[in-house]
C-alpha cells in the first residue's frame, strides 16, 4: 500500500515500511530532509525497527505509530 504525503520537504521516495511477522521496520530512502524515529536521525537507506507509540518524524512531519 502507498501513502502520499503532499508535501515539498518530503522526497517523492521518502521511506518504507516493511511488515515482518508481527515486527515493523522502517527504512529512509535515501530522503533529502531526513526521517527520525524516537528522536534519532536515521542514516541514509538506514533500517530500524518501530513499536506502537515511537515517533517518526518524515521531514518536518510528525506522526505516532500505531
Amino acid at each position: 500500500m502507498d501513502y502520499v504525503l503532499n508535501r515539498s520537504t518530503v522526497s517523492r521516495l521518502h521511506v518504507r515500511i516493511d511488515r515482518e511477522g508481527e515486527e515493523y521496520r522502517i527504512t529512509d530512502l535515501n530522503s533529502t530532509n531526513g526521517t527520525m524515529v524516537g528522536g534519532r536521525l536515521l542514516e541514509a537507506n538506514e533500517t530500524a525497527g518501530i513499536c506502537t507509540g515511537d515517533e517518526i518524524c518524515i521531514a518536518d512531519l510528525l506522526f505516532t505509530f500505531r
